[in-house]
């Protein structure tokens, strides 16, 4: 999903753990922002309908979460091993 996509540039920027220990430069996180904004917002707009694109119901919400969060943590664990076993 665009979602996970916009995660991974922010994830492999860095050698260092992204959000906590490295942030992006700001005009990435508002093109971060405004691009997940989009990708979310669109189902709910006319144009999305148009796509044939249908808004999800709440209780999809909790699931994408919990899987970005996973996907950012299992990514940061390979490119540390990465780092650690090739270099940077």
């Amino acid at each position: 999903s665009i979602l996970t996509q916009t995660l991974i540039i922010h994830i492999i920027r860095t050698a260092r753990i992204p959000f906590i220990q490295s942030l992006a430069s700001p005009p990435l996180i508002a093109a971060t922002v405004i691009i997940c904004a989009i990708a979310i917002a669109l189902p709910y707009t006319p144009i999305g309908a148009t796509l044939g694109f249908v808004p999800l119901p709440g209780a999809y919400w909790p699931i994408v979460i919990s899987f970005l969060a996973s996907y950012a943590v299992l990514t940061t664990l390979v490119k540390t091993w990465f780092i650690r076993r090739w270099g940077y």
